[in-house]
Parts: C-alpha cells; structure tokens; sequence
C-alpha cells in the first residue's frame, strides 16, 4: 500500500489553430484523429461548427488531460465567407478575412469545460457560449488540446471524396457488402403542426420505409420508432426485427396523430443512447423526421441538445412537405443533420420510398472507396497527354467501372503532389491491373482491364504466314514466386498490415524452398480485396509462363494492349498457346512491320484454387466505461491513517476527524482506475461536485467455501476475482461490505501452492465465521483507495465512481451516488485479543456446572501497532494511557442484563448469577479509553442451564410442550398416561 498523492497543480494548455486539409472540396468528413486517438467521428458536409467533447482522452486531467472545443469545417466552397467569430481571431471582420475558397479546412477553437462537468444543460450553454466568447473576452480562449504537457499532438481529419465523371451509380464502392445489420432509430415529430398533408406525407413515407426493411430478409435489423413534441408521446422497439414486428410498426404509423404542442428535438432523441447500447455491433443511424415550422425560443436549445446526444452517430434529417424557411432548417434541423450523401430531401405524399435514401447501408451508412476507373478518368486532363472528354473513350471507362464495381474493388490514394499525375495514375493502374493506351482505331485514349473476359474461339489467331515469333523463351521452376506479401492499409487506425498467399505445389517443386516478394497496394483497405490481389498476383508470379516478341505484318494494325492473341508457330514447338499482348510498337508512317511483346496469358491456364486466409487473430480488450460493479465505503483504522493518509493532510489532527476509503472494482478487464468524485459547497452556498482525483480499483472476490472462526486460515483460491492485485504477502484482505462493527481485516502472511495463509481479525476486528459467497476485498501494496479530505465522526459522505477504461471515462451523469456515515475508527482503542472463556478460544461454553467463568484475554495498543500486524493469539502488550477491559453480558438479541468495567488486568471471573434468569447468554469483551468504546469485540454464547422450562397447561397424556424463554437445550423426559 502506497501514500496516496497530494493534490498537484493542474496546466491546462489550449490554442485557436486553423488546419488545412486539402485543396478543393470533399464530399465530407467523418473522423478527426488527435494523437493517434479518436476525438470524433460523424458526419459534416456543410461549413458547420460541431462539438468536440473528450476531456479525458489522454488519462484526464490529473495526467495528460484530452481535447475539447469547437471544431467549424469550412469545405471551402465558392462563395465562402468565414464566420464572423473566426474572423475575429485574426483579429478582422467577415468582410475584411480572406475566406479560403477553395480550400478545405478545419478552425479549432474554445468550446465546452475540459472537465465535462456540469449538468447536460450547463455544458449546452458552455458550448454555445464557448463559440462566442471571444466578443466576451473570455479567459478560457482556444481549443483544450492537452493538460500537464505543452506539447501538440498530430492531427488527422479522415475525408471523403468520390470521383465522379462516370456513371455516379458506380463512383462508391463501399467497404462492407449491403447485408450488414442495422439500428436504426426513427425520431418522428408529431407536434401541432404536423396535420393535413404533412401527417399524411409523414404516413406515407414512413410505410414506404416499413415496406422496404420488411424486404431486407438478409441482414438483421434492430428498429425504434420514437414519437415526439414537448414530450415523447409513444415509443416502440424491436430487436431483430421480424414480420410481425413490422405489422406493429404499420399500426403505430397509422395511429400516428398531431399533439397538439410544439416540437422539442431532446425528446426526440432521449432514448437513442438505451436503444444503440443494446444494438451491438450493428451499423447505427438516427432518422430525424420534422416539419421544422415551430419557432418557440427554446428550440435551439432542444435542438442542440439532441445533437449533443447523438455524438458520434450518423444523423439523417428529413422534412415533412410544407417544412419552414431555410434559416429555420440552418437553426434546426441543420443542426443535427451530420451526413453528407442525402442533404436534406423533402418528404411528400407523391414521393415514392422518400426515406430509403437513408435506410439502404450501402448508400449511407458504411465508409466508401472510390471507384479506380472513375479516378482515373478524372485525373486524365491533368496528365501530359491532356486529354478532355471528347478525346476519351469513355465508353470503355463505363465498362472498366462496372466490372470494378462488381468486383467491389475500391481504393483510396491521397494524391499530395510529391510525384507527378502520371505516377499517381499508374500506382492506380497497378491496383487493379488495367492497361491505358491510345487507340488507333478511334484515336481515343481507352482503358482496358487485364481479365480473362474474352471467348478463345473468337480471339485472332497469328501464324508463321503472318508473323516472325522471336526470343521464345518459358520460365524455369527457379525462376518463379510461390509466396505473395501484399501490404494494404486498415483505415480504423491507419496502419499498414499484410496478408500472404503461398502457392504449396510450387513449394513443393522446389524443395520446399519458399520464394518470396511483396507488393504495396496501400490504396487498398479491405482485407480480403488485399488477399484477392495476392491471389492474383500469385497466380502469375508462381506459374513458369513463356514469353515472346512478335513481329507481324500490317494485318495487326488493330492489335491493342491488353488484347488476347492464339499464337501458332511449330517451329518453337507451339502448337497453340494463348498470349496476352504488352507494349505494341506501330511503326513510322510507311514500316510494313508492326513489333510487340507477349506473355502466356494465365486465364489461359486451369484455374489453382486458394483459400482465403483467416482474419488476423485480435485480442481487442477495450471495453466502454461501465458503472463500478462492486464498490464499498469506509472508516480508515488508525493504521491506514498512518501509511495511506499524505502527512500534510494528517498532521497535527486530532477526534473526531477521520479519513474514508473508498473501494471500487469492476467486471471486465480494462478498468483499472476511477475517479472518485465527492461533494462541495461553493463560494454561494449552492452543493456541487468536486474531483478528487483518480484512485486505484481494487480487486474484488466471494469466499468459494464457509469460512471458520479461528486465528489462522488457509484459503486454497479465490475463483471469479475482478481485475486488480489480488491477495499478496504483507497485504490486507477485507472480509463483507456492511458495517464497519460487522467487516473483518486479515493479513496475508503465506503465498504458496496450497494457496493463502491469512492471519484472522488483526487491526481492530476480531475473527467471525462467514458464509460460502461472502465478499472480499484485496488492499495490496501500490493500492490507492483514500480520500485525504479531512472527515468528522458521525458525517455522511456521498461519492460517485467513475470507472475509466482504454476507452474513456464514464459520463458522470451515468453514475449514481453511495453514501455511509463514518465512524471515529481511527480514535477508538484496539480491542482485547486471542479472549477464552473458560480455556475455549471459539465456540460456544458450557457453564452450567461452572459457580464463576474465567475469562483471560491479551491486551492491544492502537499506538503501538501502527507498523507490525500483530495476530490475534500474540502476546499481551501493554494497552494505551486510560485503556481498560469492559465486560458486557447480553441476551440473544444482545441487550446488555451486566457491565463489569474497569478491568486493568488480563483476566476476570464473570459470575452466571449475573444473567439473570437467562438460560443461556453472551459475554462480550471489549475495550474502553476516555469514554470510546472499541469498534468491535469478542462475542462468546455460554450455555447456563441444561433443561428447559415448561409453560402452559400440561396435561397428563399431553402429546406436546410449550417452550419459552431463552433456554439452551437439553434433555426432556416426558412420562405419564
């Protein structure tokens, strides 16, 4: 166990900075990455101020804090005007700032408290008030970038742009097929205003969206359909849902009704957070269905509320025909709205499935590649050939599309202009394996994709009458590759990562000796696409193909690249072999030759079959930030106060103050800290959280096996324990979660292959029999469990546990508070130790043929024993200045019938006739100093009379007996007729 830490200065250190991104527009972006962690993700198409809110990013702020503030995208469109509150960082106006057009960007800048403290409501107002507090002047300038370390971390923006010069139909190739599972979640304005054609638009639309999941049988959908005005008004959810689930969502359509109230967006969005935590890993969406007309004052508030509550999830808006002026949808809707593909489409009755733009995954939900033939199209005018439109061939480009598009093979290249178009263009060509070249036939640049597209009955066929084959040569085995390495880029994190194919035949042919090479295909992001391509290149770099020069007449003045050819020439033993044509050489005006190079064509050849190589294994033990599983409250005994409380905080103190500790542990295995949070009272009165800083969680067990009452235990395990140090030499184990009067302290003394020696009721507990399931705590070196704020005996404290895992710090709002009284622990004396009565250490005591008791005990010193533990049958030590022994003797409900107090020596006979008429009792001994009695102290049950006492009418033959008092059993002998 560990000092706890004093109370450090905390540097918070924040700047305005404006990103570029690129030149010219995106289509969007959806994720800023800050350090290397995520900061944000969503969608935002528009110039937009969006909220960043992850304080607690980098360890919070007792470490090296994390970020928050106000990010604006400015896309850099034509007429942008920056806003008026960036202008004046520059320290100009709108009117007077260069606008960036152009240009895409991102401007970080101050926004919300660093701590995330506060109510729901207060961070709303921060964060609104955070994006003008400029005019303010407003200490707390600039984006929160970090706490405790003056250093900028790298900033990534993740954008989206597709090429499209092409049928757009095929511009996106996204990255996961159209059958993934989906949540979604509909939030359906119902307020006043939604009467006549625009509840009916609303009907309508809604049944089409209903009709098209109903239809979706190849994907698993969780669906929650929220109706709402200044309340929610209905709500239903399905998970996975099924067809009957779908005639209930006809029906709640078709009950739908106005409400005669105005529109509040919270509501709307008050149930999203339940419904996405219970969806998994499906894909979310939030469908956001309003009319928008309402003009009530707080409802940007609402507005920006529900955006609030839907960070980091795909908003699709949509409005109802007859929907407000654009300010109100800029103020509104526009506000939630963070997807870029749809804007913001208009809802009628006439509309057809006006809804399934944003229900379809593979339009709006999943990240997209871009198509490489559209990339290449549009990137052709700005290569040395010049090309525009009309000197393309487009039509091959559509084709060369859609065999990509069926394919699904996508890829994203940042093109940054460090090599020239044409390298750009030819990495791409090298993706996918496509020839580009200038057709004589059209003289149009035209593309061509290396496949096995193409019937061998019908390709042209040359011969010795019509060719002259040269440099006829074909592989060797020792010559080929049978292993692939190809290096792909996973876009969750940026990080290149390979996937290798072997050819096992190959192998084999070559004593076992594996060939390798590598290929980088970066603009590839998909596993699998990755493991195509090298499968594919395998193919060909394992297989001993010929190759050859032709020279041929001018009856091949068509002849392209990429073309398949069916080569005959017996002279080289080439009764038919089908070639794939390279680079073609045409001639000069007037040569009767045309020359070209070939290569055996490998669709040409019987197909080898591989198998796809499993997904790389992952062990991804990041979990969300939960509620504390288990947690407990409690008075520090004075050792504790001794070796955990910081010495500034304890010096000089005095009773009735005391110091809690607080216990927290947690299921999983990613949580291993948490902050604990305490209540204070402001300069204004008024109650308000406090942090007081982060703290150790603790390791937390049941017993699997009854526990006796004895001085020393051996415990063989304890299964089922949470993360944490668990039981260690030297270290503290706590027994129960009640009452301090009630929980036992033990001491590890033994760590070995038969399991734990644990030294029973050391400190100022006692040893007490406890149940299989009981609870255990591990206090181990290091632990850090104390709150160093000064306590007094009697007050109530009231905590919340934050739990943080890899992944974050639990939200505040999502943990509850827990309370106890404390006790004065630390002030009261050490109770009496290794107590027999009548020479039994445990159990009960027969004491009725006894005419005095003897009870002997050693003495303990809190004072004294405040670096070694002793156990509980050591020897007697000399008690504190004023410590005595009191003697209490109780009936079973532990009523006090005689006290002896007083007592100096380590011995005393109690007398039975001091019970009373009790049958049986218990003798208590415990401590007493300056009128503080010990916390606990040792309770022993003696049995005083062997029979028990008869009540009520006995009758001679009576077949039963009434029993009353507090007797001790014993003998009966009933007799009579």
């Amino acid at each position: 166990m560990g000092k706890s830490k004093p109370k450090q200065q905390v540097a918070e250190y924040r700047m305005s900075i404006h990103f570029g991104i690129c030149a010219g527009a995106v289509d969007y972006i959806s994720r800023i990455v800050i350090g290397e962690k995520e900061a944000w993700k969503g969608r935002v198409d528009s110039l937009t101020g969006f909220r960043v809110n992850k304080p607690d990013l980098f360890g919070g702020i007792k470490k090296e804090g994390g970020v928050s503030g106000t990010v604006t995208y400015l896309p850099g469109d034509v007429d942008q005007v920056m806003p008026e509150a960036l202008a004046a960082k520059y320290g100009k106006t709108a009117a007077t700032m260069p606008a960036y057009r152009g240009l895409s960007s991102v401007f970080f800048t101050e926004g919300p408290s660093s701590t995330g403290s506060g109510t729901f409501l207060d961070q709303i107002r921060d964060w609104l008030a955070g994006i003008f507090s400029s005019f303010a002047g407003s200490d707390r300038k600039g984006f929160y970038w970090t706490a405790n370390s003056p250093y900028l971390r790298g900033v990534w923006v993740e954008a989206a742009r597709a090429s499209i010069g092409l049928e757009p139909a095929y511009a996106r190739i996204f990255r996961d097929p159209t059958t993934e599972n989906v949540a979604l979640y509909f939030a359906i304005d119902i307020s006043s205003s939604i009467v006549g054609v625009r509840i009916n638009a609303l009907k309508r639309c809604l049944h089409d969206a209903v009709a098209y999941l109903r239809a979706r049988t190849d994907r698993s959908q969780d669906i929650c359909f929220v109706s709402f005005s200044t309340d929610v008004v209905n709500s239903v959810t399905f998970r996975n849902a099924s067809s009957a689930d779908f005639d209930a969502l006809d029906t709640f359509i078709d009950d739908l009704i106005g409400a005669g109230t105005s529109t509040d967006f919270s509501k709307g969005a008050s149930q999203a957070a339940t419904f996405f935590a219970g969806a998994g890993s499906k894909i979310p969406a939030v469908i956001f269905i309003s009319d928008n007309a309402d003009q009530s004052g707080d409802h940007i508030i609402g507005a920006s509320a529900a955006k609030s509550a839907l960070d980091d999830v795909p908003v699709y808006c949509f409005r109802v025909w007859g929907a407000g002026d654009t300010t109100m949808v800029a103020n509104f809707l526009g506000t939630l709205d963070n997807t870029a593909q749809d804007g913001m489409p208009v809802l009628m009755s006439s509309t057809s499935n006006g809804l399934v733009s944003g229900l379809n995954p593979s339009q709006t939900l999943i990240p997209f590649d871009s198509n490489p033939a559209h990339m290449i199209y549009e990137l052709l005018p700005y290569t040395d050939r010049g090309r525009s439109s009309a000197g393309t061939d487009k039509a091959s480009f559509e084709a060369a599309a859609l065999t990509l598009f069926n394919e699904r093979f996508g890829i994203s290249l940042l093109w940054n202009r460090q090599s020239t178009v044409e390298d750009f263009v030819k990495e791409i060509q090298d993706h996918i394996e496509a020839a580009i070249f200038l057709n004589p036939k059209t003289g149009l640049l035209t593309i061509k994709l290396i496949r096995g597209d193409y019937d061998p009955d019908t390709v042209p066929v040359f011969t010795v009458d019509n060719c002259v084959v040269t440099n006829f040569s074909r592989k060797l085995w020792g010559e080929t590759i049978n292993e692939i390495v190809v290096t792909w880029t996973n876009p969750e994190n940026e990080e290149e990562e390979t996937v290798t194919q072997q050819d096992l035949a190959n192998i084999s042919v070559q004593d076992g000796k594996i060939i390798s090479d590598s290929r980088n295909y970066y603009g590839i992001r998909r596993s699998d696409l990755a493991a195509f391509t090298a499968q594919r290149d395998l193919r060909v770099a394992a297989a001993p193909l010929a190759s050859c020069d032709l020279e041929c007449d001018r009856t091949a003045w068509d002849l392209l690249p990429g073309d398949v050819i069916k080569l005959v020439s017996p002279e080289d033993g080439i009764a038919a072999i089908f070639m794939r044509v390279g680079p073609i050489d045409y001639g000069k005006p007037g040569d009767s030759k045309i020359k070209a190079s070939l290569v055996e064509d490998i669709f040409s050849l019987p197909l080898a079959e591989y198998s796809l190589p499993p997904p790389p294994a992952t062990d991804d033990s990041s979990e969300q930030p939960a509620p504390a599983a288990f947690a407990y409250i409690f008075t520090l005994p004075y050792y504790l106060v001794v070796h955990e409380i910081d010495p500034a905080a304890s010096a000089g103190i005095d009773y009735p103050v005391v110091f809690a500790g607080v216990l927290a542990g947690q299921s999983g295995s990613d949580t291993h800290e948490f902050e604990l949070i305490g209540k204070t009272t402001d300069t204004l009165g008024n109650v308000v959280s406090e942090d007081i800083g982060s703290r150790s969680i603790a390791s937390h067990a049941t017993l699997s096996a009854d526990l006796a009452e004895e001085a020393e235990s051996l415990i063989a395990s304890f299964p089922g324990r949470t993360t944490g140090d668990g039981p260690v030499v030297g270290g503290f184990v706590v027994i129960g979660d009640g009452a301090e009067s009630e929980v036992e302290f033990g001491l590890v003394t033994v760590a070995d292959d038969t399991g734990y020696t644990i030294r029973r009721g050391v400190l100022d507990t006692v040893p007490q029999a406890w149940p299989s399931g009981s609870p255990v705590w591990f206090l181990g070196d290091g632990l850090d469990f104390v709150d160093n704020e000064q306590r007094s005996d009697g007050e109530t404290v009231d905590y919340k546990i934050l739990p943080r895992t890899s992944l974050g710090l639990l939200d505040e709002d999502a943990a509850s508070w827990i309370s106890t009284t404390l006790t004065g622990r630390p002030w009261l004396p050490f109770r009496p130790a290794d107590v027999h009565v009548d020479g039994i250490a445990f159990g009960d005591v027969d004491a009725t043929a006894l005419p005095l008791i003897p009870v002997t005990w050693s003495d303990r010193n809190r004072l004294t024993e405040d670096s070694i533990v002793l156990a509980w049958d050591a020897a007697t030590v000399t008690p504190e200045t004023g410590q005595t022994t009191v003697i209490h003797l109780t009936d079973s409900a532990g009523t006090v019938v005689h006290t002896y107090s007083g007592i100096t020596a380590t011995s005393f006979d109690v007398d039975p006739a001091d019970f009373g008429s009790l049958s049986s009792g218990y003798i208590v001994v415990k401590s007493e100093r300056d009128g503080l009695e010990s916390l606990q102290g040792v309770r022993r049950r003696v049995v005083l009379m062997s029979s028990l006492l008869l009540s009520g009418d006995q009758q001679d033959g009576a077949d039963h007996i009434a029993l009353s008092g507090d007797q001790a059993p014993g003998i009966i002998l009933i007799s009579g007729s």
